[in-house]
């Protein structure tokens, strides 16, 4: 079964088409459900890619629902102990993040780091990963010492293995709530740290380079140097542009952090000119109706009205 559920998975990989990679995921679980039955392990890992599939692409309830199905199966067929479930769980805890449902994704991630660490043990790649995951979390609800705790506890793990992007990623994490926490020095250390591992390990033409030149960009804005801070982010976004096309929901992030940057510098038209491409983007990608072309268009109008105030 390993055999066939992996060759289902790399050719669902090979499609770059959304609408024809959605097509084949769901004809592959129909013949999954008649072949290996609706409680099978294989139908629960395509419901989970299909989840993952929609969850990309905003389309949250959806994801949801499948999601629930295959945690459903995997705590039947294996137990709530088994790490397969913990990465059933660990998919749900990262869907209601991005739905700012944060009481349960916290919740989750809580019984995803337990059930590594128990079935895994503390220093398993896995259980470091679910650590930083709940530090991302714990940094959008603002809780910033929590945050350090998570994503300090994973880089002590990561430090044992060799994971040089996962250890980059970890000091890349830790940036915003050491900024946050008015520890700048340990910030702008973790934020180069990241720089140059992702130099190194993938070249300054990778989306990781773009991503941690962001973040460096991110500790020069908070120091008020907002030039400096405008010319790493745009040479992140010309990365990403030529990594991914000029249509991508990265590079519509990109278009974003960009928007903030000029307006928290007071260059409200640069701002509006980020936040126009960014929403454009959004919904060419994910469609008017996603979250995310939702908040950019209301980020947009924003801008807008500001504008045109006196």
């Amino acid at each position: 079964m390993n055999d066939e559920l992996n060759q289902v998975l790399n050719e669902y990989d090979a499609i770059e088409d959304a609408a024809a990679a959605e097509a084949y995921l769901l004809s592959a679980i129909e013949k999954s459900r008649q072949t290996h039955g609706s409680k099978s392990l294989f139908y629960a890992t395509l419901l989970n890619e299909l989840g993952s599939l929609y969850r990309a692409r905003s389309r949250f309830a959806e994801s949801e629902k499948y999601f629930l199905e295959a945690s459903d199966i995997l705590r039947k067929q294996l137990g709530d102990k088994h790490p397969d479930y913990a990465t059933a769980l660990n998919n749900l805890a990262g869907l209601y993040r991005l739905t700012g449902d944060y009481a349960k994704s916290d919740a989750m991630f809580e019984l995803t780091t337990d059930i590594y660490r128990v079935s895994l043990g503390e220093d398993h790649f896995l259980y470091a990963s679910a650590l930083n995951n709940h530090g991302l979390l714990l940094q959008e609800m603002r809780q910033f010492e929590k945050a350090c705790i998570m994503h300090e506890k994973a880089l002590s793990i990561l430090a044992k293995q060799d994971n040089p992007i996962a250890h980059a990623t970890t000091h890349n994490n830790l940036v915003q709530p050491y900024l946050q926490l008015g520890r700048i020095q340990e910030a702008k250390d973790n934020a180069h740290l990241a720089l140059n591992i992702y130099e190194k390990e993938v070249s300054k033409n990778h989306p990781l380079y773009a991503i941690a030149l962001n973040t460096v960009a991110s500790v020069h804005a908070h120091e008020g140097s907002y030039s400096k801070a405008a010319s790493l982010c745009n040479d992140a976004l010309a990365i990403l542009k030529a990594f991914y096309g000029e249509t991508h929901k990265e590079v519509a992030i990109a278009y974003e952090n960009l928007a903030i940057l000029y307006e928290n510098s007071g260059h409200v038209d640069e701002a509006l000119t980020a936040a126009s491409q960014a929403d454009r983007i959004f919904t060419a990608v994910l469609g008017e109706d996603s979250e995310a072309a939702k908040k950019s268009g209301i980020f947009k109008a924003q801008l807008e009205a500001k504008t045109k105030s006196p």
